[in-house]
């Protein structure tokens, strides 16, 4: 007989799913709200889906490693803070310092609490995380193809190019899509190699739409990788139909590419061409859209702060009163929450990826799948920035990196699974 604390967590569990399954339609209707000067609602939405997986871990009454350095790193980012405030009397700094700083702790408090969730063999709310993903995918496609229908906000607007519908960050926008593209993938390729290619044609075009440079190398290095793995679209292995279908595609590859570029003429004139000329041709610069210049310039005026600011950082508001962020997420750690904040934020980071090492050697997740997310993850922060300390995709890091705990994507290839069925 199921006992009452455990309805209660079974129903708590469930309403923070629910509450995850809302928040891509959430993000698009705050997305058109901001842009007719409404009042933003993704954020207390986010913050309450937060509150609640803590109050969730909180109500275990057992701390593993891993909370125990969430505690300790938003503690070190907290006490920068806190002296800013008395150095400078600044009570909005102080608050929007700590609205901040609650973003760098999404994907892990997220983390913990999937696995946790996932740990509990007994709990039946685990199947509707599959539902979640493939649902939220179906809306990132809605918003790309409003998008084409000429609605909401273009990627660069600067440039007349790229779409992400009515998502407002298209940082967060670039990385779901890269996210939930890699597990539909993945999902498609198991149970059906032919739609798998025919799934790979349709993602890269809708890549090519979005217009990011990280969205298009993301899709065709999720692709890449999974083609090369020992899976069951290897080529190695391939029958000659599979090895037709995928020589067909890398034909339609270069038309796709073709017809992207003469749509987006003036893009490619503006932001490729003339903006690798001004930095003299520096492929390095150009990828990083200048930020590697910046960072330095940020380094100096970091070198300039007291010892104090230096060793707790002051916050990434109040460091902006001096110098701007960079958008190199990992740089941006440093010079915002100085050597403390930095040292335990890595810490807590090293911890959550040996974690997924040493539960990989126990399960059945494949190697392949865990480099790919741990390499798309850490190289889009230092490319695209707002990555580690992103909103929306946040949730889904967590979600996906957790999945050890279930062995592994192969999962959703069971036949008990009713995953997106």
């Amino acid at each position: 007989m199921t006992t009452e604390p455990s309805k209660k967590n079974t129903n708590l569990n469930l309403l923070i799913l629910l509450l995850i399954l809302g928040i891509t339609f959430v993000d698009t209707i705050n997305g058109f709200l901001v842009t007719n000067n409404f009042i933003s609602v993704s954020k207390p939405y986010k913050f309450f889906i937060l509150v609640l997986m803590i109050l969730k871990l909180v109500s275990t009454l057992r701390v593993n490693k891993t909370q125990l350095l969430i505690l300790i790193s938003f503690t070190s980012f907290f006490i920068g803070y806190f002296a800013y405030l008395i150095e400078t009397g600044n009570l909005t700094l102080f608050g929007q310092n700590f609205i901040e700083s609650v973003k760098y702790f999404i994907w892990p408090i997220s983390y913990v609490y999937f696995s946790k969730l996932y740990s509990d063999k007994k709990n039946s709310t685990t199947k509707l995380v599959y539902k979640i993903i493939g649902i939220s995918y179906l809306v990132l496609l809605a918003n790309i193809f409003i998008g084409l229908f000429g609605f909401g906000y273009q990627f660069y607007p600067r440039y007349d190019t790229g779409v992400k519908g009515f998502f407002f960050s298209g940082n967060e926008f670039s990385l779901l899509f890269i996210l939930l593209t890699f597990f539909m993938a993945w999902k498609i390729h198991l149970r059906s190699p032919t739609r798998y290619y025919a799934f790979m044609i349709l993602s890269l075009f809708l890549a090519f739409n979005i217009g990011s440079k990280t969205t298009i190398l993301g899709v065709v290095g999720i692709f890449l990788i999974i083609l090369t793995s020992n899976t069951k679209v290897s080529l190695v292995r391939a029958k000659p139909k599979k090895i037709a279908l995928f020589a067909a595609l890398f034909l339609i590859l270069p038309i796709l590419g073709w017809a992207f570029v003469k749509a987006n003429q003036n893009y490619f004139d503006n932001f490729i061409f003339k903006r690798l000329k001004i930095y003299n041709y520096d492929f390095v610069t150009w990828v990083l859209s200048k930020r590697n210049l910046v960072a330095k310039e940020g380094f100096e005026v970091f070198n300039n702060l007291n010892i104090f600011s230096k060793f707790f950082g002051q916050g990434e508001e109040s460091f902006q009163t001096n110098f701007d962020i960079i958008e190199l997420d990992f740089i941006d750690l440093f010079l915002n929450h100085g050597y403390l904040g930095f040292f335990f934020y890595f810490l807590l980071l090293f911890s959550i990826l040996k974690d997924l090492f040493r539960n990989y050697k126990k399960s059945n997740f494949n190697k392949a799948l865990l480099y790919l997310y741990l390499m798309v993850v850490f190289f889009l922060a230092n490319l695209a920035g707002h990555i580690i300390n992103t909103g929306v995709p946040g949730f889904f890091i967590g979600m996906i990196f957790a999945m050890h705990q279930l062995g592994g994507f192969n999962l959703i290839d069971s036949k008990k699974n009713e995953s997106f069925s």
